[in-house]
């Protein structure tokens, strides 16, 4: 394959190559060294665990992710997708050949296939962890209010209320319950992990993440 490269719109002092590369063709502001010899390629750094470079326009800068410059530039997106994924997984592979317009539910699947799934505590915006969640929820057996916890912990009101319930974190619900068939049926217990945990893992399955959600209210339930 050779490398090509395109104008990366909107920035029309930058292009970017088939390959995944980046570089300035010419200076963009008056301020900009005169002794700066063009074209040049920019360093990537990560942006959300995704290699990124900086942007420059009206003397304003803004962070852009390759893989979307690369397939913006280089691929047809016939479905006005809103992502693109990378099909070996490895989101330092930018060239042209590895990315592909999808939706937000395939790319999570995409992700979750590869292992680079990121979700619940892991998250680099993640707002609670494991802890957080089992002590908010001891709290409300003892009668404390979602809104006073919410406060303390400094998150929003739904954010904890959707953890504590299970819509997010769901991997909290597994350790209740697993916690919660411990003391009273050994067998109960037994059979559960047979079940589900040879397959829930880092990256969840969508069908057992299913299954989760179904039996999610009957879990909570048992638990409170």
């Amino acid at each position: 394959m050779i490398e090509k490269w395109k104008v990366i719109k909107d920035y029309t002092y930058y292009e970017v190559s088939n390959f995944g590369r980046v570089k300035k063709i010419k200076s963009s502001s008056i301020f900009e060294r005169k002794n700066k010899i063009y074209p040049y390629f920019l360093k990537p750094v990560l942006s959300n665990e995704y290699p990124a470079v900086g942007l420059s326009k009206d003397g304003k800068s803004k962070t852009k992710r390759i893989h979307r410059l690369v397939a913006e530039a280089f691929i047809i997106n016939e479905n006005n997708y809103k992502e693109v994924a990378h099909k070996d997984g490895d989101r330092e592979n930018n060239k042209i050949n590895n990315l592909y317009w999808c939706t937000a539910k395939e790319n999570a699947d995409d992700k979750k296939k590869h292992g680079t799934y990121i979700h619940g505590e892991k998250a680099y915006n993640a707002k609670l962890t494991k802890d957080k969640i089992l002590s908010a929820k001891e709290s409300l057996k003892n009668g404390v209010s979602i809104s006073t916890i919410s406060k303390k912990l400094n998150v929003h009101y739904s954010t904890l209320y959707r953890a504590i319930k299970g819509k997010t974190y769901k991997f909290i619900s597994i350790i209740v319950m697993l916690s919660f068939l411990a003391s009273c049926s050994p067998s109960l217990l037994s059979s559960f992990c047979a079940t589900y945990i040879p397959v829930y893992t880092d990256s969840l399955d969508k069908e057992i993440t299913d299954q989760i959600d179904d039996n999610n209210a009957v879990w909570l339930e048992l638990c409170d």
